[in-house]
């Protein structure tokens, strides 16, 4: 199956995508991964104009592409820009089922205060006028958290890791060498230094989305756990400093760029 995907990725390189392109992608994807099929109801291409490449309403489970955003970027990548969106709102169905599974490991901990804010916001869609300043205010705090939101980060790094492991043959392209740079970013996101320690996002995320019990509770748990740099890093738990400034650069196979 990712032969075929590599395929279509090779046959649009350096042209626009179309429909055909995207369902296809889509199409390959789903025959690989069924049991996502629950947490998809519906695929659909829009052709109007979107902040957006794509979109995945927790709602009603649908998955909207904006072929058009993608073909308008200024870059050439559309076709690797196209399976890393698709890509990326199925990494949100995904989540999705890992939130049903109701565990309780440290994937579901963190993803459950996102999800459980999201609801918060849906709540007060249904029950009051969408001009109320609390819910405003929510979906304010909502935006300004996308950094350190752990539902998006986790798409992200996800949809990224998929492109760089499709592309890992072409060693050191310059389609492999902008998903790497784009892992990186998306891995980085949300850490940031404050000069004494590196701030995580999941505990920002908690933090300024007021669910200050969660918080407590994985800040109390996280030092009597060994977790991976790996898992610190694709949750936005805490890093060193030291794995801020190298770590990530040498886990996406990265050099920081010599200064003159």
């Amino acid at each position: 199956m990712e032969e075929s995907i590599y395929n279509l990725y090779q046959a649009y390189e350096g042209k626009l995508i179309d429909d055909d392109f995207i369902n296809k992608v889509f199409e390959i994807m789903i025959h690989r991964e069924p049991c996502l099929l629950p947490y998809i109801n519906d695929f659909i291409i829009d052709e109007n104009e979107s902040k957006n490449r794509g979109e995945y309403s927790t709602k009603d489970r649908k998955i909207t592409i904006y072929k058009n955003m993608i073909n308008g970027i200024h870059y050439d990548q559309k076709a690797l820009l196209g399976i890393e969106t698709i890509r990326h709102e199925m990494e949100h169905a995904r989540n999705v089922r890992k939130l049903e599974e109701r565990r309780n490991d440290i994937e579901s901990r963190v993803l459950r205060p996102s999800a459980a804010f999201y609801s918060q916001i849906m709540d007060l869609v249904k029950t009051k006028d969408p001009k109320d300043i609390e819910l405003l205010m929510l979906l304010c705090t909502k935006a300004i958290n996308y950094d350190y939101d752990p539902d998006e980060r986790l798409a992200a790094i996800r949809a990224w890791k998929y492109m760089v492991n499709l592309l890992k043959s072409q060693l050191k392209s310059r389609d492999i060498i902008f998903s790497r740079q784009n892992l990186y970013g998306v891995y980085a996101r949300g850490y940031q230094d404050n000069g004494c320690y590196v701030e995580c996002p999941t505990y920002r995320y908690l933090l300024n989305t007021d669910q200050i019990k969660d918080l407590k509770a994985l800040k109390r748990d996280f030092p009597n756990k060994h977790y991976s740099f790996e898992t610190r890093l694709t949750y936005g738990l805490p890093i060193t400093y030291q794995e801020y400034e190298q770590g990530i650069l040498d886990k996406v196979l990265l050099q920081r760029k010599k200064s003159i």
